[in-house]
């Protein structure tokens, strides 16, 4: 009978922590997610740079192309356009 009290004290233990660890993970999903979708904001805007240096730099000083990546990266209306929160003009 003992044994089986130990077995179950352990079963329940053993289950509060999975359901705390399950807790921890739901509740940092939507961190995560957001996290992934900078990241991939991060990698597409590296692209542009990129792009843009390669293809114009007669056109286009580095500076300028910094210039133009901190703007669309850091001007909350910027971003809000990119989310889809302000409507563009047609």
């Amino acid at each position: 009978m003992r044994r089986f009290s130990k077995e179950c004290a352990e079963r329940r233990r053993l289950q509060a922590t999975i359901d705390g660890m399950i807790s921890e993970l739901e509740q940092r999903a939507p961190l995560l997610s957001e996290q992934r979708a900078e990241y991939e904001r991060a990698v597409s805007a590296h692209g542009e740079m990129r792009l843009r240096l390669e293809v114009g730099p007669a056109n286009h000083s580095p500076r300028h192309v910094i210039g133009c990546w901190f703007f669309t990266r850091f001007d909350p209306l910027y971003q809000k356009k990119l989310r889809g929160q302000i409507a563009t003009p047609s």
